[in-house]
């Protein structure tokens, strides 16, 4: 009867690692578009 359970808590600790793993990778690239938009920007200051 646990492995139901235990497949469903292995799938749900999965997602939750390449949801991790992806949040990291959308974070960095945005990271980096707005550095280089910040870099370019003379008028800003």
């Amino acid at each position: 009867m646990l492995m139901p359970y235990s497949e469903e808590s292995m799938m749900k600790i999965n997602n939750r690692i390449l949801g991790t793993i992806a949040g990291m990778g959308v974070t960095f690239v945005l990271t980096e578009i707005f550095k280089s938009l910040g870099g370019h920007c003379t008028s800003c200051e």
